[in-house]
């Protein structure tokens, strides 16, 4: 079963679309200045880092977007044995967020009182770490279910 009695299912397209979005919006992120990046005595500029989470994403929704996937592939790193720490998107998405399980993030599930943004301490996540380096952060797209629109 693909999803729960009485709930909705997005039609196969709207998937792949929103993927193929998310993967080029990744693609045309341009690095900030290596100037500005604090100086460690390392005269080498920082890598770009990207990092993209698809909600839903299954594999047969791939085809949408061979180039993004070669691309991605050829200048990045793959994963081909990953798993998630929770089925859930909140729970899942706070735990890659901030490398914690659910009962450490305070994310169990999708809704309040025991999911979604309220629940989420988001003061130690990776793009925290990531900003403290000199990196400009940013996200694009859904952070967790009820999280304040900026």
């Amino acid at each position: 079963m693909d999803h729960l009695p009485g709930q909705r299912r997005r039609p196969k397209r709207l998937d792949a679309a929103i993927a193929v979005v998310i993967a080029f919006a990744a693609l045309w992120i341009t690095p900030g200045d290596p100037a500005a990046a604090p100086a460690y005595g390392d005269p080498r500029p920082q890598p770009n880092v990207i990092l993209i989470v698809t909600d839903d994403q299954r594999w047969d929704t791939l085809w949408a977007m061979p180039t993004v996937q070669r691309e991605l592939v050829r200048r990045g790193v793959t994963f081909s044995n990953a798993f998630v720490v929770n089925p859930l998107c909140c729970p899942s998405r706070a735990s890659i967020l901030t490398g914690l399980y659910s009962h450490s993030t305070g994310v169990y599930g999708n809704k309040p009182p025991f999911g979604s943004f309220p629940s989420f301490r988001d003061r130690s996540t990776v793009a925290t770490w990531m900003k403290a380096q000199g990196y400009e952060t940013a996200y694009v797209g859904k952070y967790l279910n009820g999280s304040p629109r900026t």
